[in-house]
């Protein structure tokens, strides 16, 4: 089984739980990358299944989608934006980005949506490995 690290950090470890106490004589080999790099092991066959972010522009894979959730802004408590409710990508212009990795899809959505709204983005960094931190 495939997935990305957002995905894998955020739901699979119940998920996975719950699996282990249903099949336990099911062995699962869990491969964290991106969503390209996914798609390639599906369709060599080294995997036989994936869970990415959408969108996957494959046809030759079954697509189905599991859920759908917002992209956030998070700061720092004391940065200005963070009392808003909404912030405009004008407003993020000049702001220090962290990126996720290279090929990975939230990454290119992130810049997409720059793009679209005509953005040059102000300093950016990069993670080296994208682990989300949850409350």
């Amino acid at each position: 089984m495939g997935t990305t690290p957002t995905v894998g950090v955020r739901l699979l470890p119940q998920a996975l739980a719950g699996f282990a106490q249903r099949y336990p004589g099911i062995e699962l080999r869990l491969h964290e990358a991106g969503v390209q790099t996914l798609m390639d092991l599906l369709e060599t066959g080294a995997l036989d299944v994936a869970i990415v972010t959408l969108p996957v522009a494959d046809e030759t894979l079954t697509v189905v989608p599991l859920l759908t959730e917002e992209l956030v802004l998070v700061v720092a408590a004391g940065h200005p934006l963070a009392q808003r409710g909404t912030v405009t990508m004008e407003e993020l212009a000049s702001e220090r980005w962290v990126l996720s990795p290279e090929n990975y899809d939230l990454r290119e959505a992130t810049l997409t949506a720059c793009e679209r709204a005509g953005l040059c983005r102000g300093s950016c960094s990069t993670a080296a490995r994208w682990t989300p931190c949850y409350d």
